[in-house]
């Protein structure tokens, strides 16, 4: 618990500086450290439970930013939502789980060539959840991981596009049963350079 709560509160950290650089202007001999990208991200589970009761494939959205500390390395923040509806196994009683996914971490970003670039991300992420069925509600939350890979593309000066497929994982152990959070993720971003 205290983990979570560190995790959180680096990210809100994190979240704040980004954001206070980027309205200050940062360094005004490349006015081009920040974005900001909101993304469409399909999931496939980890979790086998999960995929019986909600299905074997998640569309959620997710809110990204980051900040440029040297040439190719950028400082990387975000928040994501799933929110499913579904029906258990057997039973067929109504069950609702809620994730908020809040991950901070580091991008490399190298170039194919001047719009066209290639992306590598690995970092941190806080899963908390809370799921309702037979009439009881769960709740917690884990700290995991995520790496990701994937590719850019300039629409302009301060537009772009991204495509990134990576992998994300958490656990934990309610009751005796094993749990799984994050799994095999791509994401479809358009974004804004500042």
């Amino acid at each position: 618990m205290i983990g979570e709560m560190i995790m959180k509160k680096t990210l809100i950290i994190v979240l704040l500086v980004l954001f206070s650089v980027s309205l200050m202007g940062a360094d005004k001999s490349d006015d081009k450290k920040f974005f900001l990208s909101v993304n469409v991200n399909l999931l496939s589970p980890a979790d086998g439970n999960y995929k019986d009761i909600y299905g074997s494939t998640v569309v959620y959205p997710g809110i990204e930013i980051g900040f440029r500390v040297f040439n190719k390395i950028y400082l990387l923040a975000g928040y994501e939502k799933i929110s499913n509806d579904g029906k258990t196994p057997i039973l067929d009683e109504i069950a609702k789980s809620t994730q908020n996914i809040s991950y901070f971490g580091l991008r490399y970003r190298g170039s194919f060539s001047d719009k066209f670039g290639y992306l590598a991300e690995l970092g941190g992420s806080s899963f908390s959840y809370k799921e309702e069925a037979f009439g009881e509600v769960v709740k917690g939350s884990k700290i995991g991981f995520f790496l990701n890979g994937g590719i850019d593309y300039d629409l302009g000066e301060r537009f772009f596009v991204t495509f990134i497929i990576g992998y994300s994982s958490a656990s934990d152990n309610i009751e005796g049963v094993k749990i799984k959070f994050g799994g095999l993720k791509s994401s479809l971003g358009f974004g804004i350079k500042f």
